[in-house]
């Protein structure tokens, strides 16, 4: 292969490198601002639930179940749902469905 089509090629690999990176870039800002947007709208909600704030459950890829059932810590062989349902009710329960 000649050295300038292999520069060509080079160059046309890199430009649609490039555009894969700005779409990827966009598609995470659209996700961690979604995640953003979706704390603010249920973070009052959650408080008046569990009386604790939404946000020491929450990071960029949402919310984060592993750190909320330590919190709830419903004990050996009790799912988080059950432990939900017997405490907080079938509001609390589904609130949380939402989250995830």
């Amino acid at each position: 292969m000649p050295r300038l089509e292999q520069e060509n090629m080079f160059a046309e690999w890199d430009g649609e490198q490039e555009e894969k990176k700005k779409q990827d870039f966009a598609w995470m800002r659209t996700f961690i601002l979604g995640n953003k947007k979706k704390l603010h709208e249920n973070r009052r909600q959650f408080e008046a639930i569990f009386n604790d704030n939404l946000a020491n459950y929450w990071d960029l890829t949402g919310f984060d179940i592993i750190k909320f059932d330590e919190f709830i810590a419903p004990g050996d062989g009790v799912s988080l749902k059950d432990a939900l349902l017997k405490r907080y009710g079938e509001e609390a329960s589904s609130f949380i469905e939402n989250l995830i």
